[in-house]
C-alpha cells in the first residue's frame, strides 16, 4: 500500500512527539534523583 503524503506527515508528527514525550520523561527522572 501506497502512502500518502497526509499518511507520512502523521506518522512524522506521531514520531516527534513520541521523541519529545521520551525526552520530558527523562528530564523528569533527572530532576527526581
Amino acid at each position: 500500500m501506497k502512502e500518502t503524503l497526509s499518511d507520512v506527515t502523521k506518522r512524522k508528527l506521531a514520531e516527534a512527539e513520541l521523541r519529545i514525550l521520551a525526552t520530558a520523561i527523562e528530564v523528569k527522572e533527572d530532576d527526581a534523583s
